[in-house]
């Protein structure tokens, strides 16, 4: 009787054993998940995951493939970058066709300007450098090592000064000695603070106060 009440037993502890045990791995299973969907399930923080190729570093080639005269759309294919064009007028009551593009990212912020269409310049104002090193925050004697010599340019409004690197040739756009790549440095307190890039003759144009376009 005792091995028979033995053998009942052990029966009955095998017969609860195998469900607790599979009751157990399943939920583990549950709770592993409930810990992980909701991480696998949450959005980028805003901005982290739109951005494209922005931020870029500007070159006297282009900006992240970006160069003058591109269309909005081209710029926007170009840089995987969404952003919303506003038509406008020039400074004057000009009548060229004009839109300017707010460039709004966590760090690298700025505008674009398009005249008929065609890029003619960015305006940086946050977070940009050349592939030279230097950019928003840098000093004249820092430039002038990067570049060696630039050429003085009026500043445009709000600015003390500014300082124009020019290009050779506009790269793949359009025909050589039609238009000429630069970037403008403009200054206050004596530090960068706006990197401009764009054809040569649209940075030098007066547009008047444009700071209403920023982020």
């Amino acid at each position: 009787m005792k091995g028979f009440s033995r053998d009942v037993e052990r029966a009955r502890r095998a017969a609860y054993s195998r469900p607790i045990e599979a009751s157990c791995a399943a939920s583990y299973a549950l709770g592993v998940l409930a810990v992980v969907l909701p991480l696998l399930a949450t959005p980028a923080p805003a901005g982290a995951a739109d951005t494209g190729r922005l931020p870029a570093v500007v070159t006297l080639e282009g900006v992240a493939g970006v160069v003058p005269f591109m269309t909005a759309e081209q710029m926007r294919r170009t840089w995987r970058f969404r952003f919303p064009t506003l038509e406008g007028g020039e400074p004057g009551g000009g009548g060229a066709n004009m839109e300017y593009g707010a460039l709004c990212t966590p760090t690298q912020r700025g505008w674009a300007v398009f005249v008929l269409d065609a890029l003619r310049e960015i305006t940086f104002t946050r977070a940009t450098r050349t592939d030279r090193g230097v950019g928003i925050g840098s000093t004249r004697a820092e430039l002038r090592r990067a570049y060696g010599k630039l050429s003085p340019v009026p500043p445009r409004y709000g600015f003390s000064s500014a300082l124009k690197v020019l290009a050779r040739h506009l790269p793949g756009v359009r025909k050589e000695g039609q238009a000429l790549i630069a970037i403008v440095f403009e200054f206050s307190g004596g530090r960068v603070a706006q990197v401009r890039f764009g054809a040569s003759d649209a940075l030098e144009a007066d547009r008047g106060d444009l700071t209403g376009i920023a982020c």
